[in-house]
């Protein structure tokens, strides 16, 4: 559908049911996008929505435009009143299977903190102004800019559904974002970091598991699922395709729901091989009593330690994920797109997020 000019409304019809869509002003002059549901696709509510359609640009022309739309929403098709909270388990249900443990938790927190923000508020009570106090609320709880802004995508996803289903008739988190502080740069480890990480942890439980962990950067949680299936005969490459959940304690799909194919370096694949002959497990890197490694345990009375022993910067041990792909790009061995494809990101992310320089030189004086 082309974009409909600024006062101009444009009917269509979505999942059988008609919607209105106009660019305007708001209260304080920003530009806005307006969309208002009007009723399932038939001759009665066609007429309808063409005559409310010529209203609303009516008023535009003549700035008496309700901003509210409360004017436009009298004799539309009401939706059935429904709780913010009833909404999210409607979506949750509707467009989550149960393997997708991570995106679940996501929507079911920010229903908690509808809970927690005004208990059995209908959809309809979710007005912009309200749209915005919640917005603000999130602020308060000490979520970051960028965390805010994710919720709040999130949130309008909710919306945009739900007018289709024709629970609601206007989402109010359309234009809602909040200033992001810039995020900082990645820090790899050097590769003499790397190398005195792994002396350190030479002959112990974990040696394996952090070799892994520098020698592919996977997501933690995709090596802590890895099994021997997933490798092929000769060990030179794995295929990911799951996670392990540390709060369900259950193997749930990769954090993008893709799978990929990593072929991995000599030392890698010789690695894997004399695990594999002497594995008797179909975890390759089982925890000292056989399940999966708890992440958290290993991170606190494992990693943390020898980094501070060793007078290296902290770093969490996701940043093995940073390290790698930052050294294949620096070395010239992969482009970002390469290393994108690896590591299961898009190039933008992986130049974003990823990527952190691995040579830091001094700025030269003049002469």
């Amino acid at each position: 559908m082309a974009k409909s000019k600024k006062g101009s409304v444009a009917i269509s019809v979505v999942d059988g049911r008609f919607r209105l869509r106009w660019m305007y002003f708001d209260e304080i002059r920003r530009q806005k996008r307006y969309t208002l549901s009007a009723g399932a696709e038939n001759e009665v509510n066609r007429t309808a929505a063409e005559k409310l359609a010529r209203t609303i640009e009516l008023d535009i022309a003549s700035e008496n435009f309700d901003y509210s739309l409360r004017k436009y929403k009298q004799g539309l098709d009401r939706p059935e009143s429904i709780t913010v909270e009833a909404l999210l388990d409607r979506y949750i249900k509707a467009e989550f299977s149960t393997d997708q443990t991570s995106s679940i938790e996501r929507y079911s927190t920010i229903r908690n903190h509808f809970t927690r923000f005004q208990r059995s508020m209908t959809a309809d009570e979710c007005t912009e102004k309200k749209a915005i106090s919640f917005m603000r609320y999130l602020q308060e709880r000490g979520q970051s800019g960028e965390t805010v802004n994710m919720n709040l995508t999130c949130i309008r996803a909710v919306w945009v559904w739900a007018i289709k289903k024709g629970l609601v008739h206007v989402n109010p988190w359309i234009d809602l974002k909040v200033d992001v502080e810039p995020r900082e740069h990645p820090k790899p480890f050097t590769l003499d970091e790397i190398k005195k990480i792994l002396e350190a942890f030479q002959g112990s439980h974990y040696e394996n598991f952090v070799r892994f962990m520098l020698g592919v950067g996977c997501r933690i949680g995709e090596a802590v699922a890895l099994d021997w299936s997933a490798i092929n005969e000769d060990c030179s490459e794995i295929f990911i395709k799951q996670a392990y959940n540390p709060r369900s304690r259950k193997i749930k799909g990769t954090k993008t729901g893709k799978t990929r194919h990593v072929p991995v370096s000599p030392k890698i694949q010789a690695l894997l091989q004399e695990l594999r002959q002497s594995s008797n497990s179909e975890i390759v890197f089982p925890s000292p009593k056989g399940g999966r490694i708890d992440r958290a345990n290993f991170r606190k009375r494992h990693w943390q330690p020898i980094l501070e022993r060793l007078g290296i910067e902290y770093r969490s041990p996701y940043n093995a994920r940073h390290t790698r792909w930052s050294h294949e790009i620096e070395s010239g061995n992969l482009s970002i797109a390469e290393a994108a494809q690896y590591a299961g990101n898009s190039p933008r992310t992986m130049l974003d997020r990823y990527y952190g320089a691995t040579k830091r030189p001094r700025l030269q004086d003049f002469d």
